[in-house]
C-alpha cells in the first residue's frame, strides 16, 4: 500500500514492450511500499483447472486447449499467433474478465495501485477508462527495438507500429501516456526516475 494512503484508490498502468524493464520497475515501486498487481500472474492463476479463465477457454476453444492442470498456453499461443480471428476471439473472452478484475481492485483498494499491463499498448481504448495514469517504460539497446517514444509538446506519443508482428487493434499508430521512464542508464538512475513519478503521484 502507499505510505501516504488516500481514501480513493487510483490505478496506474505500467506498460511497455518486452524486455524494456516493466518487471524491474514494478519491483522498485513495490520496494517503496506501494501496492502492485501483475496482470500476467493473475492470468496464470485463473488459467488453472476449474477457475474462470480455464472454464472460459474450455467453453470457447474446446478441450484440446486445456489439460488436467491448466490451460495449455503453448497450444493456445500457437493458435492465436497463426490466425488473427482467434486472437480477437481470445481478447473478446479474456478482456472483460481482466477489466472486471481491475474494477474490483480499484473499488476495494485505497491509495495508489500500480498495474503491470503490457498489452495496454495494443489495446489502449479498451483499458484506458479504468486507469488514472499511464506510465510507459522504454529502453534502447541492441536487444530491443529503437525508442518508440516521442515527446510532442506536453504529450508523449508511443508508437505501436509493427511491434512483435502484432498490430494495435484500435488501428492507431500511437497511444498517449502520462509519464515515460527511459531505462537506458544505470539501475540507480532508473530507480530515481521512478521515484520522482511516485513522489508526484503521491502528493
Amino acid at each position: 500500500m502507499s505510505k501516504t494512503k488516500k481514501d480513493r484508490s487510483k490505478l496506474i498502468c505500467v506498460t511497455g514492450l518486452v524486455n524494456k524493464g516493466k518487471s524491474t520497475a514494478m519491483k522498485i515501486i513495490s520496494s517503496y511500499g506501494y501496492d502492485v498487481f501483475i496482470m500476467d500472474e493473475y492470468i496464470h492463476k485463473i488459467y488453472k483447472k476449474n477457475d474462470i479463465g480455464y472454464n472460459a477457454i474450455k467453453t470457447n476453444f474446446g478441450s484440446d486447449y486445456v489439460n488436467e492442470q491448466a490451460v495449455d498456453r503453448d497450444k493456445l499461443r500457437e493458435l492465436i499467433l497463426n490466425d488473427i480471428k482467434y486472437r480477437e476471439k481470445l481478447n473478446s473472452i479474456m478482456f472483460p474478465i481482466m477489466l472486471d478484475k481491475l474494477a474490483k481492485l480499484k473499488k476495494e483498494s485505497k491509495g495508489l495501485v500500480f498495474v503491470e499491463l503490457g498489452i495496454y499498448i495494443y489495446n489502449p481504448k479498451y483499458f484506458k477508462s479504468i486507469f488514472d495514469f499511464i506510465i510507459g517504460i522504454n529502453r534502447d539497446d541492441e536487444i530491443t527495438e529503437n525508442n518508440p517514444f516521442q515527446k510532442i509538446k506536453n504529450v508523449i506519443k508511443f508508437s505501436t507500429k509493427d511491434v512483435e508482428n502484432s498490430k494495435n487493434i484500435d488501428n492507431t499508430k500511437t497511444i498517449l501516456v502520462d509519464f515515460i521512464v527511459d531505462n537506458n542508464s544505470s539501475l540507480k538512475d532508473f530507480e530515481n526516475k521512478i521515484k520522482k513519478i511516485l513522489e508526484y503521484l503521491d502528493k
